[in-house]
């Protein structure tokens, strides 16, 4: 989970730096605008939320289609391409943390599990920051932040494959 928070909290912050500088003038950040492909990008996200089924499959494929619709962003030249990139990007990056809420508190034993859950929302916050600080002492010019962005949910992904553990159609332990 730290590892997508990361990632994340990369794309989030660098995307709009690399898009401005590589020349990109949409030209439209009207407040009217901007709410309007706010609300698109929140109700074509719903849908992902409630795809959110089995485990350690699904989140494998959906990390991968994540990480794929967040390095396609940096391919686009107009305000309308950038929106249909991250509703698809909304969508399954939806479908991905679905998963990754349900299945994270699953793999630690009932004893256990309050202090897991606080160690992985404790790591999630520390990355989050980091992935900031890095933020405000890299090169804002670059692409390179959003395209590891896109691998590391990849790479989460692939990892999930070997868990020893699948919680889907098993009692709590």
């Amino acid at each position: 989970m730290w590892i997508i928070r990361l990632a994340s909290t990369l794309y989030n912050n660098f995307l709009p730096f690399i898009l401005n500088s590589g020349g990109m003038a949409f030209g439209d950040g009207s407040l009217n605008t901007t709410y309007c492909n706010q609300v698109t990008l929140s109700v074509l996200g719903i849908p992902g939320a409630l795809l959110t089924i089995g485990c350690r499959g699904t989140l494998v494929i959906s990390s991968g289609i994540t990480g794929a619709f967040l390095l396609a962003t940096t391919t686009t030249w107009s305000s309308n391409a950038l929106l249909g990139w991250n509703c698809m990007y909304a969508f399954n990056s939806n479908i991905m943390y679905g998963v990754l809420y349900t299945f994270s508190p699953e793999v630690f034993p009932a004893k256990d599990r309050g202090t897991g859950n606080s160690l992985v929302s404790t790591a999630t916050c520390v990355f989050g920051v980091i992935a900031l600080v890095i933020a405000l002492y890299a090169d804002l010019k670059t692409v390179v932040p959003v395209y590891i962005a896109g691998v590391l949910i990849m790479v989460v992904g692939g990892m999930s494959l070997l868990l020893p553990y699948e919680p889907q159609g098993k009692a709590s332990i």
